[in-house]
């Protein structure tokens, strides 16, 4: 896998560098500071752009049906769910439950899509509005009854 290392200071200079990991998983980056100061960096897996043809999503793992089916598939919750792709792996094992940023765009989505003011809302708004369950940032919904609604 490719990471991306970026300064994001913003009085930085934009320094940016790219290293795939080893054999172990790890990464390393060399830095040289010529300068005292505070240096600022995200680090970020690079997904690569449409299928990756040599990423294969193994949906023949008898062993991890084996523990879904073990544990109950209203007990097993797949996370960090970032796409449709995700999901339809998770569906091939019998899970039925899931949670992550995809999961969150598909909710908010559907809040908006039946609320009158959805479209003045932010996705974020949305969504925290909807997960708590009283005051005040859930009184700043002009229209709360649509946040009950939602799938059930």
């Amino acid at each position: 896998y490719t990471f991306l290392l970026t300064e994001t200071a913003e009085e930085g200079k934009g320094y940016k560098d790219s290293q795939v990991n080893d054999a172990e998983g790890n990464v390393e980056f060399e830095l040289t500071f010529k300068e005292p100061g505070i240096y600022n960096y995200t680090i970020q897996e690079q997904i690569p752009d449409g299928d990756d043809p040599l990423m294969e999503y193994d949906t023949q793992n008898e062993e991890l049906r084996q523990v879904v089916d073990g544990l109950g598939r209203e007990n097993v919750v797949l996370a960090k769910c970032t796409d449709e792709k995700a999901v339809r792996w998770g569906v091939g094992y019998g899970m039925d439950t899931f949670q992550g940023p995809y999961i969150d765009a598909l909710e908010a989505a559907v809040i908006r899509s039946g609320c009158p003011d959805g479209k003045n809302c932010k996705v974020v708004e949305c969504l925290k509005r909807k997960r708590v369950l009283s005051g005040l940032l859930r009184r700043e919904c002009s229209q709360p009854e649509c946040l009950d609604k939602v799938l059930g």
